[in-house]
């Protein structure tokens, strides 16, 4: 009877373990599709996003660097053997954590961000390695030199954003559409994973950083010929064109002045 019942523990236990398994696969691939469409898309997007002059573009890639690399992608990595990828698991949940610091901080809770801290909460319940996931090895290398001073980098300029979160007037563009909101949850959440890739010598960790950064390094770029222009004069003062800011800054012949003079 003793062996029966062994065996019974033992099946019940293997069945529970799998439906687990199977629920867990479930709530990480409907998160990934949802972020996906919900924000994930902005990486694709928020490069021409046309609205109020193109001024979103950048917080639109925040948004689309924190909801698709930093949650979208780790949680769809999730769907085949997940419990060889804790360190993906890792890198939502810091992701979600992140996006509750920010708007905590900034005194705005977002029923949105509450909810999907919820699901990842229980995904983190019903993940095959959450001991792993939650108890990691600290392994700190070399590459701790260069995260530590990038993460503070990160953190300072998620300060900014909410500085101007509360700075901004009531009918602030950017603020209507939580654009500084959301750039203080993408520079956040970069942060904090940057410092994880470093002192866990996740690979994945890192690598998803490195694709944050050299998005939002390249939006960086492209935004500097958008800057709004400045007029530049001819010697006399009687012939003025608009210039880009960084063409009239190379330029040695004219001069520019902030206004044409007739």
């Amino acid at each position: 009877m003793s062996a029966d019942l062994e065996t019974r523990v033992r099946s019940g236990a293997v069945a529970d373990a799998g439906s687990r398994h199977v629920a867990f696969r479930c709530l990480a691939g409907l998160l990934c599709l949802g972020l996906g469409l919900t924000g994930g898309h902005l990486l694709v997007t928020g490069w021409t996003d046309p609205l109020d002059g193109g001024v979103h573009r950048m917080q639109d890639l925040h948004w689309g660097v924190v909801e698709g690399l930093l949650l979208a992608v780790p949680l769809g990595w999730q769907l085949r053997r997940p419990a060889r990828h804790a360190g993906a698991m890792r890198v939502a949940v810091l992701a979600v954590l992140a996006q509750l610091v920010v708007a905590v901080a900034a005194l705005s809770p977002d029923p949105f961000g509450i909810v999907l801290l919820a699901l990842v909460v229980l995904a983190l319940r019903l993940h095959p390695a959450r001991h792993d996931v939650l108890h990691p090895v600290l392994r700190p290398g070399r590459l701790l030199v260069v995260a530590v001073p990038t993460s503070l980098a990160l953190l300072t300029f998620a300060g900014a954003q909410l500085a101007h979160h509360y700075a901004a007037a009531p009918h602030d563009v950017l603020e209507a559409k939580t654009g500084w909101l959301g750039a203080g949850f993408g520079a956040a959440g970069l942060a904090f994973t940057v410092l994880a890739g470093a002192l866990l010598r996740s690979r994945g960790a890192t690598a998803l950083s490195a694709a944050g950064l050299g998005v939002l390094a390249c939006a960086a770029e492209e935004q500097q010929p958008s800057a709004p222009p400045v007029w530049v004069c001819s010697g006399s003062g009687r012939s003025c064109t608009p210039m880009s800011r960084r063409a009239s800054e190379s330029s040695a012949e004219p001069s520019a002045c902030s206004s044409p003079s007739r």
